[in-house]
């Protein structure tokens, strides 16, 4: 019977999974990348649903990904 009920929660966990909407760009910034400032962070490559590309320099330090450019990280 538990493996069951383990069967069925992780069916539910990967549905879920599966029907969140996925931006359609991706863009990184912070100090790590050559770009410090949202308004002007870098867009990755969308490769496939889920894959993005991101060919360049990154440095030590912090970065963040974002779905957009505005400054208010809305």
């Amino acid at each position: 019977m538990k493996i069951k009920i383990i069967v069925f929660i992780f069916l539910l966990m990967n549905a879920g999974f599966i029907l969140a909407q996925l931006p359609s760009k991706l863009y990184i910034v912070g100090d790590a990348t050559p770009i410090g400032h949202i308004e002007k962070a870098l867009a990755l490559e969308n490769v496939s649903d889920g894959v993005y590309k991101y060919s360049g320099p990154l440095f030590a330090g912090n970065y963040k990904f974002a779905n957009n450019q505005d400054a208010c990280w809305c």
